[in-house]
C-alpha cells in the first residue's frame, strides 16, 4: 500500500518531408520505492484506457516478463529502470502523443500481478 513511483516514456520519431511519423521507438525510465522488501517485479507496460478505466489492452510492452524479472533492493525500491529501443507502431506513436491521457503505465508485480503502480500518461 505504500509503493510508488516516478517515470518518463519517450517516444523518438523519425518523420517524412510532410511530418507524418514514419517510425517510433520508446524509451521507459522509472523509480520505485516504498515496497516491501523481496517485491519482484515482472512486467511493466503501457496500457489503453483513460482515468477510471479498469484493465486496459496492452499496447507498448516494454519487454520485460516473468522469466527476466528483477527484485527491489532490500529497501524496497529501485532507481532510473530503463528499457530502451522499443519499437513502437507509428500510429499508435500519433495517438499516444494526440491523447496521452488515453492511455497509462504499469508496474505488476508478483504479489500484486493485476498492477501495483498504475499512472495515466501526461505529455511534458
Amino acid at each position: 500500500s505504500n509503493g510508488k513511483g516516478t517515470g518518463t516514456f519517450t517516444l523518438n520519431l523519425t518523420r517524412d518531408g510532410a511530418g507524418n511519423i514514419t517510425a517510433a521507438k520508446g524509451t521507459f525510465v522509472y523509480n520505485l520505492s516504498g515496497f516491501p522488501a523481496g517485491t519482484t517485479v515482472r512486467a511493466t507496460h503501457i496500457h489503453e484506457g483513460g482515468p477510471g478505466i479498469g484493465n486496459g489492452t496492452v499496447r507498448i510492452d516494454s519487454g520485460l516478463t516473468a522469466a527476466s524479472a528483477f527484485a527491489l533492493n532490500p529497501g524496497g525500491s529501485i532507481g532510473n529502470q530503463t528499457f530502451a529501443d522499443i519499437a513502437v507502431d507509428p500510429t499508435l506513436a500519433n495517438q499516444v502523443i494526440t491523447n496521452p491521457n488515453g492511455y497509462y503505465f504499469n508496474v505488476h508485480t508478483a504479489l500484486n500481478p493485476g498492477g501495483a503502480v498504475r499512472a495515466q500518461l501526461v505529455k511534458q
